[in-house]
């Protein structure tokens, strides 16, 4: 890790099925307190959830990929090493006019 620098990374998610979905995706950086900042578009995704969720805001068609949740991870004054956790799930989206919607109703009661 150096300091100052701006790091490429693209995070995509692609629907390999033949069945339109919703997407959601968690992001994490190992340690919070780090000078990290990440690019994420508010455009095409919201904005962190309560539960945690960045929510793709369109449903994703059978083989199609959403626009990048991020394309760049910049450091500030630091040059600790970091991970970033990146965990997606995705649900049917017949049936459901939202994805907070379609996650709620798979979700364990």
């Amino acid at each position: 890790v150096t300091t100052d620098t701006v790091y490429p990374k693209k995070v995509t998610v692609k629907n390999d099925s033949h069945t339109p979905c919703y997407v959601r995706v968690f992001v994490e950086v190992d340690q919070p307190n780090l000078p990290v900042s990440i690019d994420f578009d508010t455009k095409n995704w919201t904005e962190k959830q309560a539960d945690g969720y960045y929510y793709y805001k369109s449903v994703l068609g059978a083989k199609e990929e959403t626009e990048p949740l991020f394309t760049k991870v910049t450091t500030g004054d630091t040059t600790e090493h970091f991970k970033i956790l990146v965990y997606e799930e995705t649900v049917q989206a017949q049936g459901y006019d939202t994805p907070q919607e379609a996650f709620s109703s798979i979700q364990a009661k």
